[in-house]
């Protein structure tokens, strides 16, 4: 459980709100479909899973997107890209980051345990800097 608290707390508060706030629609929107599904014929196990897959995309979306973004990070070297031109150039870029989430959030279960990995190595390599640092204080007092 501390481990889960400290992944979690390893991530800024904002990036989880506004990834969680998107990972809502998704919800919604799947949930949507999963509504129109028991209208169409009772429920089912393979409902009863979908839901469960569908909870579990939503608690790793934001581990997932972390994978996204450390990707964009290395290619681009962190620099962010000027829009300049026409409301249908803006738009076009709207649905390919929409996109891009939809593929996130549908693949979080395979892509999200990469960036778990990653904030892993990431904690402890921190950790370990740490503890070098105060043992090179107390070596120095």
């Amino acid at each position: 459980m501390q481990y889960i608290k400290i992944l979690f707390s390893s991530l800024h508060p904002e990036f989880l709100i506004r990834n969680y706030v998107i990972g809502l629609v998704f919800v919604g929107v799947y949930g949507w479909f999963a509504y129109v599904m028991i209208q169409q014929q009772p429920a089912n196990m393979g409902l009863y899973a979908f839901v469960a897959i569908l909870l579990i995309s939503y608690i790793l979306f934001p581990f997932s997107v972390l994978v996204w973004d450390e990707i964009m990070r290395v290619m681009f070297g962190g620099s962010p890209i000027a829009l300049v031109g026409t409301a249908w150039m803006l738009l076009a870029m709207f649905m390919i980051k929409f996109m891009i989430k939809t593929i996130l959030f549908s693949f979080a279960i395979w892509i999200a345990p990469f960036g778990i990995l990653y904030l892993a190595y990431r904690i402890k390599r921190e950790m370990n800097q740490q503890q070098n640092q105060w043992q090179q204080n107390q070596w120095h007092q």
